[in-house]
Protein backbone atom coordinates (compact mmCIF):
# COMPACT_ATOMS: atom_id res chain seq x y z
CA UNK A 1 0.00 0.00 0.00
CA UNK A 2 0.80 3.40 -0.90
CA UNK A 3 -0.40 6.88 1.04
CA UNK A 4 -0.54 9.92 -1.25
CA UNK A 5 -1.41 13.17 0.62
CA UNK A 6 -2.45 16.14 -1.67
CA UNK A 7 -2.99 19.35 -0.59
CA UNK A 8 -5.90 21.04 -1.09
CA UNK A 9 -6.69 19.68 -4.19
CA UNK A 10 -7.89 21.89 -7.58
CA UNK A 11 -8.30 21.62 -11.23
CA UNK A 12 -11.14 21.50 -13.64
CA UNK A 13 -14.71 18.79 -12.47
CA UNK A 14 -14.84 15.38 -14.79
CA UNK A 15 -18.33 16.69 -15.71
CA UNK A 16 -21.24 19.27 -15.34
CA UNK A 17 -21.95 18.61 -12.01
CA UNK A 18 -20.06 20.99 -9.71
CA UNK A 19 -21.67 20.71 -6.08
CA UNK A 20 -18.31 19.15 -4.73
CA UNK A 21 -16.61 21.29 -2.40
CA UNK A 22 -13.49 22.68 -4.34
CA UNK A 23 -15.90 24.31 -7.25
CA UNK A 24 -18.91 25.68 -5.03
CA UNK A 25 -16.01 27.63 -2.84
CA UNK A 26 -13.98 28.62 -6.11
CA UNK A 27 -18.03 29.72 -7.10
CA UNK A 28 -18.34 31.32 -3.64
CA UNK A 29 -14.83 33.49 -4.07
CA UNK A 30 -15.24 34.91 -7.70
CA UNK A 31 -19.15 36.03 -6.34
CA UNK A 32 -17.68 37.73 -3.46
CA UNK A 33 -19.86 35.58 -1.18
CA UNK A 34 -17.14 33.63 0.83
CA UNK A 35 -15.08 35.99 3.50
CA UNK A 36 -11.44 35.15 2.89
CA UNK A 37 -9.11 34.15 5.86
CA UNK A 38 -5.70 36.39 4.83
CA UNK A 39 -3.73 34.54 7.52
CA UNK A 40 -4.69 31.17 6.46
CA UNK A 41 -2.76 29.40 4.16
CA UNK A 42 -2.23 25.79 2.73
CA UNK A 43 -0.61 23.76 0.28
CA UNK A 44 -2.16 23.04 -3.13
CA UNK A 45 -1.77 20.39 -5.53
CA UNK A 46 -3.54 20.16 -9.41
CA UNK A 47 -6.21 17.20 -9.97
CA UNK A 48 -4.37 15.92 -12.64
CA UNK A 49 -1.05 15.42 -11.03
CA UNK A 50 -2.74 13.75 -7.84
CA UNK A 51 -4.48 11.16 -10.76
CA UNK A 52 -0.87 10.82 -12.07
CA UNK A 53 0.92 9.85 -8.87
CA UNK A 54 -2.03 7.71 -8.48
CA UNK A 55 -1.58 5.39 -11.58
CA UNK A 56 2.03 5.57 -10.76
CA UNK A 57 2.06 4.02 -8.04
CA UNK A 58 -0.34 0.81 -9.41
CA UNK A 59 1.81 0.61 -11.99
CA UNK A 60 5.57 0.73 -10.24
CA UNK A 61 5.72 -2.30 -7.35
CA UNK A 62 8.43 -0.55 -5.98
CA UNK A 63 5.93 2.23 -4.61
CA UNK A 64 5.00 0.10 -1.79
CA UNK A 65 4.93 1.98 1.86
CA UNK A 66 5.98 5.43 1.29
CA UNK A 67 3.62 8.48 2.32
CA UNK A 68 3.41 11.07 -0.83
CA UNK A 69 2.99 14.36 -0.70
CA UNK A 70 1.34 15.41 -3.76
CA UNK A 71 1.81 19.80 -2.73
CA UNK A 72 3.37 22.53 -3.77
CA UNK A 73 6.17 23.51 -1.52
CA UNK A 74 4.69 27.18 -1.60
CA UNK A 75 1.27 27.73 0.42
CA UNK A 76 -1.08 29.92 -0.42
CA UNK A 77 -3.42 32.13 1.02
CA UNK A 78 -6.83 32.33 0.07
CA UNK A 79 -6.68 35.87 -0.64
CA UNK A 80 -4.36 35.49 -3.13
CA UNK A 81 -6.24 32.51 -4.31
CA UNK A 82 -9.39 34.64 -5.26
CA UNK A 83 -7.22 37.07 -6.91
CA UNK A 84 -5.43 34.45 -9.47
CA UNK A 85 -9.50 33.18 -9.74
CA UNK A 86 -10.54 36.35 -10.80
Amino acid sequence: MVSISPGKVFGPPLGTNISSQTPTNCNLMLRGKMPIGAKITFPVSDVTDVAQLHVQALKNSDAVGPLIIAADIKLERFADLAQILE
